[in-house]
């Protein structure tokens, strides 16, 4: 039974896969544990990863595993996020129909409440190097929305703020497609349509800010829905 939830599994993110037109596929993963067992949950996590790890580098593919801090919503929880790379679309069906793969795939189903991946249009992964505080922004905007970027753009004021608290961008796209579910509840979503990720050295204080608060209600009446992330590398799930 198992073994078939990770062949439904494998053919839906083909279905995925086959709607994309970019030749490297980035992906980001929203993973929960199940409560009352999350430290269970969360060994489990990591050992899947241990063992995917070496699969994924037959391939050509790269995974960056973080922890979240603080944030998310009972729309998109998440106690762990997970930043992909395929180098095409080949090489991402090969890594799926890959029997080491289907070998633990259990593992990880086991591990998590709940999973949702939303696939991006182009490079989009946290700087490892950065000290700062890291924040993942994801906006849904309504059609013909002007997007957060330009509204602080336009703020002399804000772009002083980003300096002098420390705040720099690091990465932005938009979403392509997205789903929820592991198996058979795979489910497709709505992408968001502004995907950010930002580093910050005084947070509270840039936050805090007039100025910043001035720019980011005007985004707030903009936008249908956002999620904020506050992410930490997680050390067990390293290389």
């Amino acid at each position: 039974m198992r073994v078939s939830f990770v062949v439904l599994v494998w053919l839906g993110l083909m279905l995925i896969v086959s709607r994309t037109h970019a030749d490297t596929i980035h992906y980001i993963g929203f993973n929960s544990f199940h409560p009352g067992e999350h430290r269970q949950s969360a060994q489990d996590f990591d050992d899947y990863i241990g063992e995917l790890r070496p699969i994924m580098d037959r391939y050509g593919m790269t995974l960056a595993v973080y922890n979240v801090v603080h944030g998310g919503s009972q729309a998109l929880p998440a106690d762990v996020v997970t930043f992909g790379t395929a180098t095409d679309q080949q090489s991402f069906q090969a890594f799926f129909a890959d029997p080491a793969l289907h070998a633990i795939f259990p593992t990880l189903l086991g591990a998590l409440s709940g999973h949702q991946v939303v696939f991006t249009s182009g490079p989009f992964l946290p700087d490892a190097d950065g000290q700062e505080h890291l924040l993942l922004q994801l906006d849904w905007l309504p059609a013909a929305t002007e997007k957060p970027a330009k509204l602080r753009e336009e703020s002399s004021a804000y772009s002083q703020a980003q300096q002098r608290y420390g705040v720099r961008q690091v990465a932005q796209s938009t979403g392509i497609m997205s789903n929820r579910g592991l198996a058979t509840d795979v489910q497709d979503t709505v992408p968001p349509q502004s995907l950010e990720i930002w580093r910050m050295r005084d947070a509270h204080g840039f936050f805090d800010d007039p100025d910043v608060q001035t720019v980011h209600d005007r985004i707030e009446a903009l936008v249908d829905r956002s999620e904020a992330f506050w992410l930490t590398p997680r050390a067990a799930a390293r290389h």
